[in-house]
């Protein structure tokens, strides 16, 4: 009975968790649990956001840079993740179950997980140097407003689903 539940707070613990290592932007809270939010993926080549922002050529070259840098640590952090999601599941499946084992990789697991997401915040951390206060807080608000829309746009497509459903 203990492993069962022991089993299913791992799963709860690993499901609840894993927006963390699959999330497409850099989304975190702040200190008084307001939103930390920049754009994911290239956005700094859009023209129309470079153009708000007044990016120079200069410090889209160091985005980049950046970018590819932070992309390169996540590929290996994500892997580092993985493998010790699968050595967890392996420890569990055994037929002689060590608790201390598990316990220490579930610990190892969480520190994977962490490192994802301090590798996330070095970069928005980098965003933050490279554009000053005001054009960070511009990104931010025009981040926001843009995920505004986008909410907005799914919850009337799925009411136009429902209705024509009806």
């Amino acid at each position: 009975m203990k492993k069962l539940a022991f089993f299913t707070l791992i799963c709860f613990l690993s499901l609840s968790c894993a927006g963390i290592a699959k999330s497409p932007d850099y989304s975190m809270s702040g200190p008084m649990g307001e939103p930390l939010s920049i754009p994911g993926g290239k956005w700094w080549r859009m023209p129309r956001v470079a153009k708000e922002l007044t990016l120079t050529g200069e410090e889209q070259e160091r985005l980049d840079s950046l970018f590819m840098e932070n992309r390169l640590q996540m590929i290996d952090l994500k892997s580092a993740l993985e493998k010790e999601k699968l050595e967890l599941e392996a420890i569990l499946d055994k037929k002689n179950f060590d608790e201390s084992a598990c316990m220490s990789h579930f610990n190892r697991l969480q520190e994977a997980r962490q490192g994802l997401v301090t590798e996330r915040f070095k970069f928005l951390v980098e965003v933050r140097k490279l554009l000053g206060n005001d054009r960070f807080q511009k990104l931010k608000v025009k981040f926001h407003e843009r995920r505004m829309l986008m909410m907005k746009g799914k919850q009337g497509k799925k009411r136009l689903m429902k209705k024509t459903a009806e």
